[in-house]
């Protein structure tokens, strides 16, 4: 009887050890230190200095007394500083516009369905979501949630008070903001702007990042023939071309002439004059008496 007791005395010890041990393995490996708002300041900091993302970007009013109902439902990329690719609609009140557009350090150019080119507009007309982004993030005064799972990566949850005005220039719909920040690279991933009664939304999932560096317009390619060229002169050609920002240009030979091919709007004649010029080489002789 008493070994027995003994036994048992001895496999509940053996059970409490094992369960203080495994309870110090579990308490030791979700140990984390808490991030405060310095943190959460800290990552919307790093959006300037980000090479470029894409964006999945949703948002909303709902009609509040006289001002009109909106929604839009984009995507695209973002080249910071200045180059933007959008895509898809945007309501007020019950007029829908289709967006495909691109803004290239200012320019706007916008998809003809009809002649299927694009086409330089008048001016930068859609919303910036560079922009945008930050604009909702710049009253601050973050407060930390809780460690939560965005798009599968381990993420710093904050609360904060967004800057909506755009959607709600009345300040009716008492909105709150939360910022997941990715805790592996300290870079926001996702924006959320939610208010009572869903009369305001705001939504923006990054990703993507600085997995590119540039944008640029799918312009279709257009040739122009230079007759009678020497082969040097091909070379400068093309230098030119890529000087001027068009790229390298693809070319073939063609009976002694050349033919160029490069991606555009359009050909100018002041871009032709530009690349076709001869050059000049100008020598200044001068003289210092003082000068052995």
């Amino acid at each position: 009887m008493k070994s027995l007791m003994k036994r048992i005395f001895v496999l509940y010890l053996l059970i409490g050890l094992c369960g203080a041990g495994c309870t110090r393995k579990v308490f030791m490996s979700e140990r984390r230190e808490l991030p405060d708002a310095a943190v959460a300041a800290a990552s919307v900091a790093k959006i300037d200095s980000l090479l470029g993302y894409s964006f999945q970007w949703t948002f909303g009013r709902k009609r509040i007394g006289l001002i009109p109902e909106m929604r839009g439902e984009l995507a695209g990329k973002v080249s910071v500083p200045d180059r933007i690719y959008i895509s898809g609609s945007w309501k007020t009140g019950d007029v829908i516009e289709k967006i495909q557009a691109y803004s290239i350090e200012g320019k706007e150019y916008t998809f003809d369905a009809e002649s299927k080119v694009w086409k330089r507009g008048k001016g930068s007309s859609y919303p910036d979501p560079f922009e945008h982004l930050k604009l909702v993030l710049s009253f601050g005064e973050f407060t930390f949630i809780k460690v939560d799972i965005q798009n599968k990566t381990e993420c710093y949850l904050f609360s904060f008070k967004p800057n909506v005005y755009f959607l709600d220039p009345i300040e009716s719909t008492e909105p709150e903001g939360l910022l997941w920040v990715a805790i592996q690279s300290g870079i926001p991933v996702r924006v959320k702007v939610k208010a009572k009664k869903n009369l305001i939304n705001w939504n923006m999932v990054l990703s993507d990042i600085n997995t590119f560096a540039s944008l640029s317009v799918p312009f279709r390619s257009l040739f122009f023939r230079v007759h009678d060229i020497a082969e040097d002169d091909i070379a400068v050609i093309v230098e030119r071309c890529v000087f001027l920002g068009y790229g390298k240009p693809d070319r073939v030979q063609k009976n002694g002439d050349a033919v160029f091919s490069i991606k555009a709007e359009s050909i100018s004649d002041t871009f032709l004059t530009a690349i076709l010029k001869k050059g000049d080489v100008q020598v200044f002789v001068g003289t210092w008496p003082k000068d052995p």
